[in-house]
């Protein structure tokens, strides 16, 4: 268990002996080689040493880019507390105990003690209190000034241990229910970003970021995706005169000008040679000019009112009227396209005036004007006979019967309250108080 929290606190607390001669040895609190880092080993610039001796203010360092910090000489004699924090990093605090069993200068060799000192920086997760760590300290250790040798107090750090532990288990079921939500963010992200839709990948990596402010590669991908918007963006004026060159042709090819159509198109591709837009659209206009040459106008004719009859019967009106429209447009004096079309416009009208009754009855019924909305579905019924009206009606009905009821109920109510006032003024004491108890009931 003592060695799961040394592991947690990350802190290297080494007496490495160098002979020098000197008339007041020490302790030397040294980064190290290693330094201070997270727990990616990424170096934490900035973090702030503050170390007290004998409960008071005794010296203050930062960390610089390489995660080192000054060296602090520090006499034996005293109780130094070092604590470690930077904002977003969870503060830690370190026990050295100098002052026990210490002798004086004649007893301790020339020498001095380095105390590495490079913990490993817990970043705070969001929404947790790590009081439980920062207000008591995390270890404790004494230095045997004769020996050079740090003793850990390990019934202390058994202690912080099962209270660390405990603590950290929590925050680990936290920390994977976060993970999992980021994952799916991630996952949502990245979808989107193969999809190029960027900005929805920008939000996602944004709020990704929002449950892991420190987690590589985010900021990579949010730049890498504002940098494809960007592309697009600078790409948006040739983009328009792609598509203004395919509507040109499109419009052309739509009134059969297939020759001008394909020109159009073949300008567009030189415009932008990979896209496949041109050449499939170059395809299908090739390939409507042959149909056009090779079918005869009366077998025109009846596919267009085969392909009609096929968009009116899956009731796809507004298709349905196109290709009437068009089959009319090849026989102009055959009546019956024209009949198809005035049908469609029927169905149509009808339809769209079933779905402003429908409209008007659901505001009506949302504001609780029963019989006005009840009318207006009954309306909507006569014209296009579907079940939602009727489920409908029979809901206001439903309410209808409420009202009659609540309205009856007061009725008899009031009269009760009447009959028990005459007979109150009356001074018929009895017959107003059983009058009073009945209304009581209602």
């Amino acid at each position: 268990m003592c060695r799961v929290v040394l592991l947690f606190l990350a802190i290297s607390l080494v007496a490495t002996g160098q002979f020098v001669a000197q008339d007041d040895p020490v302790m030397v609190l040294t980064a190290g080689k290693k330094g201070v880092s997270d727990k990616f080993g990424r170096k934490v610039d900035g973090a702030t040493i503050s170390i007290k001796k004998d409960g008071k203010a005794f010296k203050t360092v930062t960390t610089a880019s390489n995660g080192k910090f000054e060296e602090v000489d520090m006499p034996y004699g005293h109780v130094y507390e070092v604590s470690i924090s930077k904002s977003g990093f969870v503060k830690k605090v370190l026990i050295i105990d100098a002052d026990k069993n210490y002798y004086g200068p004649d007893q301790i060799k020339d020498s001095k003690a380095k105390i590495e000192f490079s913990p490993e920086m817990l970043a705070k997760e969001s929404g947790v209190d790590y009081s439980i760590i920062t207000n008591t300290p995390v270890a404790k250790a004494k230095m045997d000034a004769t020996s050079g040798q740090m003793n850990y107090d390990m019934g202390f750090i058994s202690r912080r241990s099962k209270e660390i532990q405990k603590f950290m288990e929590g925050v680990a079921n936290k920390e994977k229910a976060n993970e999992a939500e980021f994952n799916t963010k991630l996952a949502a992200a990245n979808k989107a970003y193969s999809s190029k839709d960027y900005q929805t990948a920008i939000d996602k990596y944004k709020e990704a970021k929002a449950l892991k402010p420190d987690h590589p590669g985010l900021d990579d991908k949010i730049a890498q995706a504002k940098a494809k918007m960007e592309e697009n963006a600078a790409n948006a004026e040739l983009l328009a005169k792609f598509n203004a060159k395919i509507k040109e042709g499109d419009d052309l090819v739509h009134t059969q000008k297939w020759d001008e159509g394909i020109k159009k198109y073949e300008e567009a591709k030189s415009m932008k040679p990979g896209d496949p837009i041109p050449d499939k659209k170059i395809a299908l206009a090739n390939k409507k000019k042959a149909e056009a040459e090779d079918a005869a106008k009366n077998q025109q004719y009846a596919a267009k009112l085969k392909e009609a009859k096929a968009a009116l019967d899956s009731k796809n009106y507004e298709n349905a009227k196109t290709l009437y429209q068009e089959a009319l447009g090849i026989r102009p004096n055959e009546r019956f396209p024209s009949d198809k079309i005035k049908e469609i416009d029927g169905i149509m009208a009808s339809k769209a005036k079933y779905d402003a009754l429908i409209k008007a009855a659901d505001s009506q019924f949302a504001a609780k004007e029963w019989k006005a909305s009840k009318l207006k579905y009954q309306e909507a019924l006569r014209i296009i006979h579907d079940s939602y009206p009727s489920a409908q009606m029979a809901k206001i009905d439903a309410e209808l019967q409420k009202l009659m009821l609540e309205q009856e109920q007061r009725e008899k109510y009031d009269a009760l309250i009447a009959k028990a006032n005459t007979d109150f003024g009356s001074k018929k004491y009895e017959l107003a108080k059983s009058n009073y108890r009945e209304a009581l009931k209602l």
